[in-house]
């Protein structure tokens, strides 16, 4: 028999919905909403575990809401997530990842060690695999502003422990501008670059070019919001557009002036669906997937879980941990100031000469000094991936520990 347990302070109103040999379901009453919660201790049978995926999907079933789904899984994706010398059992991983891919679960991605699992065996018995997890639904994505899962350092047993770390918040936070490529398709796009570069700029040097360049991204941002604007509202427009039409037709016949507008709707509902799918690949940055059939559900879903996990939820300095918010930028703050506020004080000395043997010559010395030629510069530039992509005082954050003992 495993031995399962969850823990909660008196501050969190949690409520036991499901307890299995597998499996202990908390409700969480927090923030004026309900979450759910599933501490996961799977068996090490895979047809014992066949029972714990079917009650895992009659729970989101009978709980509609978040659910994040949270502990040890004793089962892996793929080989891609065992370090041995076998590869992992199919029927196994095919089990998980049909649980997964049915109720639409997404795998929050860990910090700290990849494989939280292994045997402690030396040379080529040794085994280590990535059994333990986190899993939420999107509805969980959603409500967290952010939600992170660290694997902390194993100490006397065979598993990493898990951190759950989440932060609530309201406030919605000014994001910094991005250039997305999908914009210089548009019709506008190349005029206005010109019309604003053109402008004169009392600046020389550098802050001229600074000075040009925040011109322009301040005529983008109005851009995009006046011009280009939401993707998603305009391919819904477009829809819209083409299912009027279409009705139309079935009510008044077929006829040239309707089968006009029928092709012009489908002209811009293509290219609003081609903007779509540009841009979340772009948010997305998804640098593996080049084309095929249009995905914006997985750019969007991909996005997203990169947004709510990709905040710093706590600092380790030294034996002190922050998870404050104000206490993690106020750390961030002061180790910066330390590193670039330090007087340098140069001393002259002859320490690199009597150290260092001189190993380049006066001719590779006067050919690292020079300046690059301007064509060098274009071909380094140009060989760049073309697609490459550049915590609130009033948040709230939960800390919720979850023990698995063999």
């Amino acid at each position: 028999m495993p031995n399962l347990w969850a823990l909660w302070g008196n501050e969190l109103l949690a409520i036991v919905i499901f307890v299995s040999n597998q499996c202990i379901a908390l409700e969480l009453s927090c923030f004026q909403s309900t979450v759910y919660i599933a501490a996961i201790y799977a068996s090490n049978s895979y047809l014992t575990r066949r029972q714990l995926w079917a009650d895992l999907t009659h729970l989101q079933g009978c709980f509609q809401g978040p659910w994040l789904f949270i502990g040890d899984f004793n089962a892996v994706l793929g080989a891609h997530e065992k370090r041995g010398r076998r590869p992992p059992p199919t029927l196994s991983g095919e089990d998980f990842l049909n649980w997964s891919n049915a109720n639409i679960l997404n795998h929050l991605p860990s910090s700290g060690s990849f494989f939280t699992w292994t045997n402690g065996r030396f040379g080529n018995e040794n085994v280590a695999l990535r059994l333990d997890r986190a899993v939420c639904n999107e509805a969980w994505i959603n409500f967290w502003r952010n939600s992170s899962c660290t694997a902390l350092v194993r100490h006397q047993s065979d598993h990493n422990p898990l951190l759950l770390s989440l932060i609530f918040s309201t406030v919605k936070h000014a994001t910094p501008f991005k250039f997305f490529k999908v914009w210089t398709s548009h019709d506008d796009c190349h005029q206005l670059v010109l019309d604003n570069w053109a402008k004169c700029v009392r600046s020389q040097g550098m802050s001229r070019l600074q000075a040009k360049l925040r011109n322009l991204k301040n005529a983008f941002k109005v851009w995009n919001r006046n011009v280009f604007g939401d993707v998603d509202a305009h391919v819904k427009f477009a829809i819209d557009e083409v299912k009027r039409i279409q009705l139309l037709i079935d009510a008044e016949g077929f006829f040239d002036q309707l089968y006009l507008q029928d092709l012009e709707a489908q002209l811009f509902l293509s290219k609003a669906l081609n903007f779509q799918e540009q841009i979340w690949k772009e948010k997305a940055r998804d640098q593996n997937f080049i084309c095929g059939d249009r995905n914006t559900a997985y750019f969007h879903r991909v996005s997203k879980i990169r947004a709510a996990t990709k905040s710093i939820s706590f600092l380790q300095d030294g034996d002190n941990f922050f998870t404050d918010p104000l206490d993690i930028e106020q750390h961030i703050i002061s180790y910066f100031q330390a590193i670039f506020s330090m007087d340098n004080n140069c001393i002259q000395n002859t320490l690199i000469d009597e150290t260092i043997p001189l190993l380049v010559s006066e001719a590779d010395n006067q050919n690292l000094l020079r300046l690059p030629l301007m064509a060098e510069s274009k071909e380094a530039i140009f060989a760049l991936n073309g697609d490459g992509v550049g915590v609130s005082p009033n948040s709230q954050s939960i800390l919720i520990g979850f023990g698995f003992v063999s």
